[in-house]
């Protein structure tokens, strides 16, 4: 189950991806350079992600009662994974002209968080549980997620 749930993140992060060059060059008057400059949002916060996800599991050893399994790897997972639906919400809902485009810019970004602790948190969890068959676990973790991405990016690009 685990490998749909990083299947349906990486397929929302894709429709993202298609979107951000729309938003911003109809909505905001963008060119399509940029549009794309607007990903640089996604590069901050996945750096950002990336120093949380060391600091959050060093904190996580010193400080709580972690009896090292793998599921103790998704206890922040299960907080953060929030900030995909919320920052989601917040980019369709401020995705308008009488809005400064850096409010939907600062959303994608906490979409990229919720997406990067949701990935990291599963690919952790299948390598912990898997053990001497993760690499099976983690290529049918691509599979599925490379699959849905493509088939939502696919019927989103028809209907255009």
């Amino acid at each position: 189950m685990a490998p749909f749930r990083v299947a349906f993140a990486w397929a929302v992060l894709y429709l993202t991806l298609a979107a951000i060059p729309l938003v911003f060059q109809y909505k905001y008057g963008f060119s399509l350079q940029q549009a794309n400059s607007v990903f640089a949002a996604m590069a901050i916060a996945s750096i950002l992600s990336t120093i949380l996800a060391i600091y959050q599991e060093k904190i996580a050893k010193k400080y709580g009662k972690l009896k090292d399994t793998p599921e103790d790897r998704l206890y922040f997972a299960c907080v953060e994974s929030a900030c995909l639906p919320v920052a989601l919400f917040l980019f369709g809902w401020t995705s308008s002209s009488s809005v400064h485009w850096m409010v939907p810019s600062f959303a994608i970004g906490i979409a990229t968080i919720g997406i990067f602790m949701i990935y990291l948190a599963v690919f952790n969890y299948l390598a912990d549980t898997y053990h001497r068959y993760a690499s099976s676990a983690l290529a049918a973790q691509s599979f599925c997620r490379n699959m849905l991405g493509k088939a939502l990016l696919r019927n989103r690009l028809d209907d255009h």
